[in-house]
């Protein structure tokens, strides 16, 4: 499959978050939910999304919307390197996603405050995009 260069998918991505989290917001606040169950709802939708925007990456084969990697880059890589690439990133943010997704429970059953899930969240994120740091488009 022949790279071809564009910024649609990406656009409409953050256009979902965008939405998707003021929907999520907005239901939130229109049936008075908790906060930190509102706060949960919120992390773990950024979450799902996160991983939402890897698997474009990887259908995609659009590899230079990941930080380090040119367009140029990318489209001299065979199909097989580039989806390789993108699939370790998915792998990365999928794990994420099912931890914060086991945590959210523990968290309200042991009633964790609700900045400690936000800390949990950042420091998970953070994790996971430093785990991907090591994942290279070169040949070892």
């Amino acid at each position: 499959m022949k790279l071809v260069k564009s910024y649609k998918p990406l656009l409409a991505w953050f256009l979902t978050l965008v939405l998707g989290l003021t929907a999520v917001a907005g239901i939130s606040s229109k049936f008075e939910v908790d906060p930190k169950i509102a706060s949960l709802l919120i992390t773990n939708t950024v979450s799902v999304l996160l991983v939402g925007l890897m698997l474009i990456i990887y259908r995609t084969q659009r590899i230079y919307y990941i930080n380090y990697v040119t367009y140029k880059e990318a489209a001299a890589l065979v199909e097989e390197k580039r989806k390789q690439f993108a699939y370790q990133h998915l792998m990365a943010f999928v794990s994420s996603a099912i931890l914060f997704g086991i945590y959210t429970p523990i968290s309200i059953f042991f009633k964790i405050p609700m900045m400690l899930d936000v800390v949990v969240f950042a420091v998970l994120l953070v994790f996971t995009a430093i785990r991907t740091v090591p994942f290279s488009i070169k040949d070892k």
